[in-house]
C-alpha cells in the first residue's frame, strides 16, 4: 500500500507523541492553574490558563511553522524531525521542573509561559512537516486511508495524554504527581528519536522541500490572504468538534452537576478509542471524491444540534451526555478524516503555506482559544447557551467558506 512504509510509520509515531505532549497542557490544566497561577475562583484558572496557552501557542507556531520551513530547504528534513521532536519533548519535561508559584511567585508563571512558547514553537515544526510530507509516502488514490491513519496516531497521542491525566487525578497524591506526566515527555521523546534515528540511517530522504521554496513571502502571505483564512476556519473547526467533547464539556459538567471530574475524564478516556476507531471506519468506508458534501453534511448537523444539546446539558444523566459527547465525535470525524485529503487535491500550489500555515492559524485562533472563550461566556453570562451560540456562528463561517469555496488556487 505504502511507497516509503517505514517514514510513513514514522510519521504517525511523531505525531502520536507530540499530541501526547501537547494534550498534557489541556488534560491537566486545572492542576497547572492550581501550581502557577494565584486566583481563588477555580473557573477563573481555567479561563486564564486556557488563555496563556492560546495566545502563547499562537504566537509561537505561526513561526515555528516559518523557521521549520525555512530550515527543512537547508538540512535534510530527517534532521529537522529529529530536531523537532526532541525540542518538543525537552520542553514538556521543563514544565515538570519548574518551581511552584507559592514557591517562587510570578516567576513561576513566566516560566510555565516560557516553556509553553518553546513547546509550541518546536510542536508547529512537527506537525507542519508530517502534516504534507505524509502525502508524499503513499499513492493518490490512498490519501483518504493515509490520512485516517494519521488522524488515529493524533488520537492514540491523546488517549495516552487522557489516561495519565485519570490516573493522576484518581490518586491520593494528584496535586504532586501531575509532574510524572510531563517528566514522561522526555521517556516518550527518547523514544522516538531513537527509533528515527535508526530507520532515517537506513532510508533515503524523502523530497520535501518542493513545498517549501518561495512560499513564505510577504506578497505571497498578502496576495493569499482570504484563502489562507477559509483553511484556518476550517482546520479550527476541526479542532472544536475534538475540543468540546473531550476539554469543553469535561470541565463544565463537573462544576455543574455532581458528575465528578474523575467520572467524566475515565468516560472520556473510552470516548477516545471509540474516536480513534471512527476514523479508521471512515477512512476504508468513504470512497467517494465529492468530500465537499460530506463535510458539509457533518458541520450542519453538528451546528443544528449544539445549541439544543447545550440547554439540556444540567438536567442530563451521565448516559445522555455521553451519547451528546459520541454524536459531537462522529461529526467531527467524518469532517476532519476528508478535510486534509480535500485541501491537498484543491490547492495547486503552495501547499505547505495553505495547509501548514492554515492548520496552525486554525488549531490556534479558532480552535484552541474557542475553549478560554467557551468558558469566559458561560461564566460571564451563567448560561450555556451563549458559548453554544458562538460554537454555531463558527459552524456558518465554516459552512460559508465550503459553499463559496475555493476554485483550485
Amino acid at each position: 500500500m505504502f511507497q516509503s512504509y517505514k517514514i510513513f510509520l514514522l510519521i504517525l509515531l511523531g505525531n502520536a507523541l507530540d499530541h501526547y505532549n501537547t494534550a498534557l497542557y489541556i488534560f491537566l490544566a486545572p492542576y497547572l492553574a492550581s501550581n502557577f497561577l494565584d486566583f481563588e475562583s477555580e473557573v477563573i484558572s481555567l479561563i486564564v490558563v486556557h488563555s496563556l496557552f492560546s495566545s502563547c501557542t499562537i504566537i509561537a507556531k505561526p513561526v515555528g511553522v516559518w523557521f521549520f520551513g525555512w530550515l527543512v530547504n537547508i538540512l535534510d528534513s530527517r534532521k529537522v524531525l529529529l530536531i523537532t521532536l526532541g525540542g518538543v519533548a525537552f520542553t514538556t519535561f521543563s514544565v515538570a521542573i519548574i518551581p511552584s508559584y507559592e514557591s517562587i511567585g510570578i516567576a513561576a508563571t513566566i516560566l510555565l509561559i516560557l516553556a509553553k512558547v518553546a513547546q509550541g514553537f518546536f510542536a508547529a515544526g512537527e506537525v507542519g512537516i508530517s502534516s504534507i510530507l505524509i502525502f508524499n509516502t503513499v499513492k493518490s488514490k490512498e490519501f483518504i486511508k493515509a490520512n485516517s491513519y494519521y488522524q488515529c496516531s493524533t488520537m492514540i497521542g491523546i488517549i495516552l495524554a487522557s489516561a495519565i491525566a485519570t490516573i493522576i487525578s484518581s490518586s491520593t497524591a494528584s496535586f504532586a504527581n501531575w509532574r510524572y506526566a510531563f517528566a514522561l515527555g522526555m521517556l516518550t521523546g527518547i523514544i522516538g528519536l531513537c527509533l528515527r534515528l535508526v530507520i532515517f540511517s537506513n532510508s533515503n530522504s524523502v523530497n520535501y522541500t518542493a513545498y517549501h521554496k518561495n512560499v513564505m513571502t510577504h506578497q505571497t502571505i498578502s496576495s493569499k490572504f482570504f484563502l489562507l483564512l477559509k483553511v484556518s476556519c476550517l482546520h479550527g473547526l476541526s479542532y472544536i468538534t475534538y475540543a468540546v467533547p473531550f476539554v469543553i464539556l469535561d470541565n463544565i459538567i463537573p462544576l455543574i452537576s455532581n458528575i465528578s471530574r474523575t467520572e467524566i475524564l475515565a468516560y472520556s478516556n473510552v470516548l477516545m478509542y471509540f474516536d480513534a476507531a471512527m476514523i479508521v471506519a471512515i477512512g476504508h468506508i468513504i470512497r467517494s471524491n465529492n468530500y465537499k458534501i460530506w463535510m458539509l453534511l457533518a458541520v450542519i448537523l453538528f451546528a443544528v444540534t449544539i445549541i439544543p444539546c447545550f440547554i439540556y446539558l444540567p438536567k442530563l444523566t451521565l448516559q445522555v451526555i455521553i451519547l451528546i459527547k459520541c454524536w459531537i465525535i462522529f461529526c467531527g470525524v467524518v469532517f476532519t478524516s476528508l478535510l486534509n485529503v480535500w485541501l491537498v487535491q484543491k490547492v495547486d500550489g503552495n501547499k505547505y503555506l495553505f495547509i501548514g500555515i492554515g492548520y496552525v492559524i486554525g488549531c490556534e485562533f479558532w480552535g484552541r482559544s474557542s475553549i478560554a472563550i467557551c468558558l469566559a461566556l458561560w461564566q460571564y453570562f451563567n448560561d450555556l447557551i451563549p458559548p453554544a451560540i458562538y460554537i454555531t456562528a463558527v459552524c456558518i463561517c465554516a459552512v460559508s467558506f465550503l459553499f463559496f469555496s475555493f476554485n483550485r488556487f
